[in-house]
């Protein structure tokens, strides 16, 4: 299952960094603006985006199960960020793109959602993987 889902999650985030590159070579615009519109608009694509890519990214890294230190998933919140930083920073050097400080709000506040939805799916699939637990509740 861990093999699977760190293939999901790694999938996910190739399929959203090709429509990414695919908006900025000029490819698909069309099909790209429909599928914005009709997703909610802009800011809610670049919050959504960054929520789910967030998501399967700790996911990604939480897979591996080496330890729960905070400081690492602290690591992977600074380069997410570094990353969601600079695919909104090079369209400032794209003619086919366009920078916007509303985007990297939405893209920051989509790494801090993912960040609550991740610990929400990570207290939830601790509290089923341990029996004792499960016993306490009832």
């Amino acid at each position: 299952m861990t093999a699977l889902l760190r293939l999901l999650c790694l999938l996910f985030c190739v399929l959203l960094a090709l429509g990414d590159l695919s908006k900025s070579f000029g490819w698909f615009l069309d099909e790209l603006h429909y599928l914005e519109v009709l997703l909610g608009g802009d800011k809610v694509l670049h919050l959504g985006c960054a929520t789910l890519s967030t998501v399967a990214v700790l996911l990604f890294v939480d897979s591996f199960r080496v330890n729960s230190d905070p400081s690492r998933i602290l690591l992977v919140l600074v380069f997410w960020g570094g990353v969601v930083s600079l695919v909104e920073l090079h369209q400032m050097f794209v003619p086919t793109r366009q920078f916007s400080w509303g985007d990297l709000a939405a893209n920051y506040l989509g790494v801090c959602l993912g960040l609550a939805c991740w610990l929400v799916i990570k207290a939830i699939t601790d509290v089923l993987a341990s029996p004792r637990q499960v016993d306490e509740l009832r």
